[in-house]
């Protein structure tokens, strides 16, 4: 393999990396907007303490919201970077 062959391939695998480290970054973040939505929902549905001193239409609000957002993540987010 020449010098020049060396440099091309040696740039190509550093720029692959640089993808597959991106594509990692990106689904970490994925995975923890996720766990964020479903732990939230479940302190929303669940927790007492939030129950009594939070209204009704202040939660029904918030599971809107995370609603939109895991929406947004399955939709639109799915190809989001």
């Amino acid at each position: 393999m020449s010098a020049d062959d060396l440099g091309n391939a040696t740039t190509r695998l550093k720029a692959l990396q640089e993808i597959d480290e991106e594509v990692h970054r990106t689904e970490a973040a994925k995975n923890a907007l996720e766990s964020y939505i479903y732990s939230s929902r479940e302190t929303l549905e669940s927790n007492e303490f939030v129950q009594k001193v939070s209204a009704e239409d202040a939660r029904s609000d918030i599971r809107s919201q995370l609603a939109d957002a895991e929406d947004w993540l399955y939709d639109d987010g799915f190809n989001a970077s």
